[in-house]
């Protein structure tokens, strides 16, 4: 009976109130992450950090939702979380002369990157193919190429653990509870 009363919870704030906090929380894991790896990242790679970093959290957000909601308000949610997340990725003066080679930019590496963790099985757990293991995989190829296979692979792990750790604190957040 009290389920009649509930409000229908709005697409437009859930957005709102994630996409800041993956721009805050995008600075916070680009310093610990960084100081992790032992290498300071220049302008340029700290925006694409920025969509790497938002795009693990986005799909850890949708997985949740569509848990929580279900279609269409996981969709509207996630289409209103990444429009924001292009929105202040297209401030950028980094990729591209105009908005409209920043959104082209947005749009070809979202496609190539979210369709890693559309195949996941889980955000986190033993599985190889969970959302964290893939956001790790995705941030050591993109920022340490330069290093050795075994360093990779160490720093994959302390990668994991990080994003993992990370992970279980945001979910503690006014913003992710609202789709647990």
């Amino acid at each position: 009976m009290f389920s009649l009363f509930k409000r229908k919870p709005d697409p437009e704030e859930i957005a709102d109130d994630l996409s800041a906090l993956f721009a805050h929380i995008s600075v916070h894991e680009l310093q610990q992450l960084s100081k992790l790896w032992g290498q300071p990242l220049d302008d340029e790679a700290q925006v694409v950090f920025f969509l790497e970093y938002s795009f693990f959290l986005t799909a850890v957000a949708d997985r949740l939702a569509h848990q929580k909601f279900g279609d269409p308000l996981r969709g509207q949610i996630l289409n209103l979380t990444l429009n924001r997340t292009r929105g202040l990725f297209c401030r950028q003066s980094h990729f591209g002369q105009d908005i409209s080679e920043r959104i082209e930019f947005f749009e070809s590496y979202f496609r190539d990157t979210f369709r890693l963790y559309a195949g996941c099985d889980s955000i986190m757990g033993d599985s190889q193919n969970q959302v964290v293991l893939v956001a790790s995989q995705n941030l050591v190829q993109a920022f340490l190429r330069d290093r050795t296979d075994a360093e990779k692979v160490d720093l994959l792990f302390q990668t994991a653990k990080s994003l993992t750790t990370s992970l279980v604190a945001l979910l503690q957040t006014p913003s992710f509870k609202r789709l647990c």
